[in-house]
């Protein structure tokens, strides 16, 4: 337990020492970290806890308050233990829904702040950046695919890298390389339907709407 916590408070520490240096300038979420970034966040503390031979799952759950549409997702880490590991929890430090939870790192057994969120897909044992990726967009992969993968990724990790280190300071944006411009008709109010007819042809209408099939 004391060997879990201080590598898991040592990978906290390491994002903050980064960001508060000026690294993660140009990485729209590594740079409002703790805010937004617990998934990912979570992905990279597992990859560093299964390096160092510690067995991790995935949990992941949402908040819903008496509205049904506001909702907060929020992720953790669980060991075999039961206990939870979290060090993104103080991105809610502002908000009383969530108690002003203001805990930068927690290492223990399910709480008040994490019993607000309802776990919404199965716990499951994370297995690497490699194999949660191949789980995310589908794919079965042998251990030699898996190999390939990472080596890929590490490739295109690394190019980046070198990107990064080029002066774009005079260099203006590039949305597209092909010269064309869009075409725009005068905004001018043309024949249209009449409400009532749309209405009409629509095969199911309530309160002056369209009523179509649920679909979630």
């Amino acid at each position: 337990m004391k060997n879990l916590e201080r590598l898991v408070c040592q990978f906290r520490s390491a994002i903050v020492d980064a960001k508060n240096a000026g690294e993660f300038i140009k990485d729209v979420k590594l740079c409002n970290f703790p805010h937004g970034y617990c998934d990912d966040a979570c992905d990279l503390l597992a990859q560093f806890l299964i390096e160092c031979g510690i067995r991790i799952c995935r949990v992941s759950g949402t908040y819903r308050d008496d509205m049904s549409e506001n909702t907060q997702g929020h992720v953790w880490l669980l060991t075999d233990d039961q206990n939870i590991n979290d060090i993104t929890g103080d991105q809610f430090r502002y908000d009383p829904n969530f108690f002003y939870y203001d805990t930068p790192v927690y290492i223990g057994l399910e709480d008040d702040f994490h019993r607000l969120f309802e776990i919404d897909t199965p716990v499951y044992e994370h297995n690497g950046l490699d194999n949660h990726l191949a789980e995310l967009v589908r794919l079965s992969l042998d251990d030699e695919e898996i190999r390939k993968l990472s080596h890929d990724l590490d490739n295109i990790v690394n190019y980046f890298g070198e990107m990064n280190e080029l002066d774009t300071t005079d260099v203006a944006p590039t949305y597209q390389v092909t010269g064309l411009s869009n075409v725009w008709r005068e905004d001018v109010v043309g024949k249209h339907l009449d409400r009532k007819e749309l209405l009409n042809l629509a095969p199911s209408v309530r309160n002056d709407y369209i009523e179509v099939p649920q679909v979630l």
